[in-house]
C-alpha cells in the first residue's frame, strides 16, 4: 500500500460517513489532507516518514 493510501484509508477509518466532513490537500505535509466538520474544528492528517504511519494534528483551541 502507498503512504497516500495509508493516509486516505485512515481518513475512511476514523470518520466513516466522508459527507459529514471536508477534505482539502495539505501541502505543506507529506500526503497531508485538512478535515473540516461542520463546527469548522479540523484535523490534519499527513505521513510521517520519520515514524513510518499515519499522525495527524488538531486544529489549536
Amino acid at each position: 500500500m502507498s503512504k497516500k493510501e495509508y493516509v486516505t484509508e485512515w481518513i475512511e477509518d476514523v470518520f466513516g460517513d466522508l459527507n459529514e466532513v471536508t477534505i482539502e490537500d495539505y501541502d505543506h505535509l507529506p500526503y497531508g489532507k485538512k478535515i473540516t466538520d461542520c463546527t469548522d474544528d479540523y484535523v490534519i492528517v499527513y505521513y510521517d516518514d520519520r515514524k513510518n504511519r499515519v499522525s495527524f494534528i488538531f486544529k489549536e483551541k
